[in-house]
């Protein structure tokens, strides 16, 4: 079993139980009139399974570089799909139908070429391409042949769920830059962003000319030349097209990684020349010790005029890099003063908003005498019997504290004396007879 079949039996539900591997691997073509369930069903489990693949590397190409996000088609796919028990899968060819029926494959030279998003309504691919590279059948022009195998022709299919997810990933990976940083060269592109979709397998050449024109024309989030791409900021509705100054940035950046990657081999090598020199030298091999020394001493140069250059092109950057901050934050200033102007036309000159704020106290006064009549009484306070009514109280405090109020003025009350009762005679004579308790 090759690496593609384990990989799909390995992941993918729908291939592991053996009673449904049957009907996967034949030609399920009839059923998408008779059982349309069941055909949806075969088809969207080899589509999911194919993009999977793909993802994962494992699909084949004849160019022998696999690609990510588009999928080749031909005799070596299914061969690489061939199955011990099950043989070829014989409806692979109507699977690629159905995806590309709906948009979810699309032919890769219809999707390089055309000026319009994949996403309108009006897209469609090349009538003439249509079907031309479908699955064949065995027999005369696609005649029905009793006991036929597959044949798939050659061709390229853009998975677009992988495409989408390639995007999303790069996007998110560039959300946080500004400047001179949202410019990417294919090669700092790949350097940087090729592993997101793979972190074992970097895109391909076709996986990057996939997403620079899905980016640009589909998503609408950078423009691109082929060669560059460039990543709208934060302060533009819509990207700016790659000019001249964008290809010499892009191009300096791409010089400066080069040499920085250089200067390190440089070191290794001269440790090397002098350590060889060392060694003749203990061996008492005088020429080759002086061969050894003139090497070290060439690479010593080439060593410092690379750095002396490297500082020079990193300096220049550098300014690069501060213009275009400058500009980015001039074009913020900008916008939010036009924002700002636009506000203050809204609410007019400053006689204008004075005289709304006069209106606006003169209203609330109204709203506040309104609300006292309304809340009011009907009857006038006479103040003076208010002031009156303080003053008593305030002597009657200070004659308390002093002592001088009677106690029924402080709010005491005497009690009462007992009222006399008549008592019997008898009773009282009774009482005085009984003896008395010890």
């Amino acid at each position: 079993m090759t690496d593609l079949l384990e990989f799909i039996f390995a992941n993918e539900e729908a291939f592991k139980s053996a009673r449904r591997g049957w009907g996967l691997f034949s030609d399920f073509s009839a059923q998408a009139g008779i059982n349309s369930v069941s055909f949806t069903a075969n088809a969207d489990a080899w589509k999911q399974a194919l993009a999977h693949a793909a993802i994962a590397g494992l699909i084949p190409n004849q160019s022998g570089v696999r690609s990510l996000l588009s999928i080749q088609t031909g005799d070596q796919l299914l061969t690489a799909l061939a199955h011990k028990d099950y043989g070829r899968p014989l409806g692979l060819y109507v699977v690629f139908e159905d995806a590309v029926s709906k948009h979810e494959m699309i032919p890769l030279n219809d999707f390089l070429s055309s000026r319009t998003s994949i996403y309108q309504s009006s897209w469609s691919i090349s009538p003439v391409n249509a079907f031309k590279w479908g699955l064949r059948k065995l027999g005369v022009l696609g005649e029905p042949n009793v006991g036929r195998k597959g044949k798939l022709e050659i061709a390229n299919f853009v998975v677009v769920t992988n495409v989408e997810t390639a995007a999303e990933l790069v996007l998110k990976h560039v959300s946080h830059l500004s400047g001179v940083d949202l410019l990417f060269s294919r090669i700092r592109f790949l350097k940087e962003l090729g592993n997101v979709l793979n972190p074992a397998l970097s895109f391909s050449g076709t996986d990057v000319d996939v997403l620079f024109v899905y980016l640009s024309r589909d998503k609408q989030v950078a423009s691109s030349d082929g060669q560059t791409i460039k990543f709208k900021s934060y302060t533009e509705t819509r990207p700016e097209p790659i000019n001249d100054h964008d290809t010499a940035i892009s191009n300096l950046r791409d010089l400066i990684d080069k040499l920085e990657s250089q200067i390190p081999a440089l070191d290794q090598k001269i440790a090397e020349m002098d350590a060889s020199a060392r060694i003749m030298v203990g061996n008492k091999q005088m020429n080759a010790a002086k061969q050894a020394l003139r090497s070290k001493k060439m690479l010593v140069s080439a060593l410092v005029k690379r750095t002396a250059t490297l500082n020079s092109l990193q300096s220049t950057y550098a300014g690069l890099e501060q213009a275009v901050s400058q500009v980015e934050i001039f074009s913020a200033i900008k916008a939010s003063s036009a924002a700002l102007k636009g506000l203050n036309n809204q609410m007019g000159s400053p006689e204008v908003v004075q005289g709304v704020v006069d209106e606006l106290n003169n209203q609330m006064a109204n709203v506040d005498e309104v609300s006292g009549i309304l809340n009011g009484t009907g009857q006038p306070v006479d103040e003076t019997e208010i002031e009156a009514e303080l003053t008593a109280l305030q002597s009657f405090e200070t004659a308390a504290a002093l002592g001088q109020l009677e106690p029924a003025q402080k709010g005491l009350k005497t009690l009462p004396e007992p009222e006399m009762m008549d008592i019997d005679p008898v009773l009282e004579s009774k009482e005085k007879e009984r003896p008395l308790l010890a």
